[in-house]
């Protein structure tokens, strides 16, 4: 059980989550599952695999606006 040798290592945090985002991340995961489920691939989506994800599109986000501070980091387009 674990990581494999040749994976990246992950490092171990503990989170607090509010009662309305536990919903969400549930949310998310049901979907995600239904979806892998879906498309045959019937991947196991856990708390932290949505959690993660998460940061990294909201990193992206923010990295895509800091490099062009007209534009949106999510849909791209430009601020009135």
């Amino acid at each position: 059980m674990g990581a494999k040798r040749h994976k990246i290592q992950k490092e171990t945090v503990t989170i607090r989550l509010e009662p309305d985002t536990r919903v969400l991340v549930d949310r998310m995961k049901k979907a995600y599952q239904q979806s892998s489920f879906n498309s045959g691939s019937f991947r196991k989506w856990t708390n932290s695999l949505i959690i993660e994800q998460a940061i990294q599109m909201y990193y992206r986000r923010k990295q895509r606006e800091h490099k062009d501070p007209t534009r949106c980091g999510s849909c791209d387009q430009k601020f009135i």
